[in-house]
């Protein structure tokens, strides 16, 4: 299920311009980019979509490799 809610996430950072605005202010507003992601997965959090910090870096890590 938190797999799908990572795709269902960035589906929505897609459609709403305003939370997608809100995801990309992280990496301005923090050095650190653990807490990127850290703010990263809490708010996929508050629009209900949870998933981990494990499960989010193999979401990333696969598709890094299907770029390859």
């Amino acid at each position: 299920m938190s797999r799908a809610n990572i795709i269902a996430f960035y589906q929505l950072l897609e459609a709403d311009k305003e939370l997608q605005r809100k995801a990309l202010s992280f990496q301005k507003e923090f050095q650190d980019q653990e807490k990127v992601i850290d703010a990263f997965l809490a708010l996929a959090e508050s629009v209900g979509l949870p998933f981990s910090y494990r499960e989010f870096m193999e979401h990333m890590y696969e598709q890094a490799s299907d770029m390859e």
